[in-house]
């Protein structure tokens, strides 16, 4: 079990940020939070000092191409195996979790590159944030085709 002390919190419940707080991790699941007023001194031995610094909620990016950004070279797709275009990926994955993305799910479904790099997160292979795939879609959006007048898609969203 570790302890960390003196952060302040993003408490997206409460709407408010609260200052001096404590939190024990157990196995890399939160147990307890709380003001750091609560904890007795030896509870806090040992504790890791994080003042100055602010714990909140994995934010979610619900709408990502992690292997068609300028990160992962989309034109590659037409020469690159798909080994090395789940690397490109997987960096783009990485840096959604350095800047506060816990949670992705991907828009494509391109050459199963991204089953791959899935499973390579889920056995703990590469850190990343948690890989939700939606694969291939079964339409495309009125947002970037257009819509001839007429088709059942039309008909659908009129």
């Amino acid at each position: 079990m570790q302890t960390f002390i003196h952060f302040g919190l993003v408490d997206v419940i409460g709407r408010r940020y609260v200052e001096d707080c404590y939190m024990t991790v157990d196995q890399g699941l939160i147990q307890k939070v709380g003001p750091v007023g609560e904890l007795r001194e030896e509870e806090k031995r040992g504790a890791v000092d994080l003042t100055g610094k602010t714990v909140m909620p994995g934010m979610f990016n619900c709408h990502i191409h992690a292997l068609s950004t300028p990160i992962a070279a989309p034109e590659s797709l037409n020469w690159e195996t798909s080994g090395m275009f789940a690397l490109r990926g997987l960096r783009h994955l990485q840096q959604q979790l350095r800047s506060g993305v816990t949670f992705v799910r991907d828009m494509n479904g391109r050459k199963l590159a991204e089953v791959d790099l899935k499973n390579a997160l889920n056995q703990g292979l590469f850190e990343g944030p948690h890989y939700y795939i939606a694969r291939k879609c079964l339409c495309m959006t009125a947002a970037t085709v257009p819509i001839p007048a007429g088709s059942a898609t039309a008909l659908w969203t009129a």
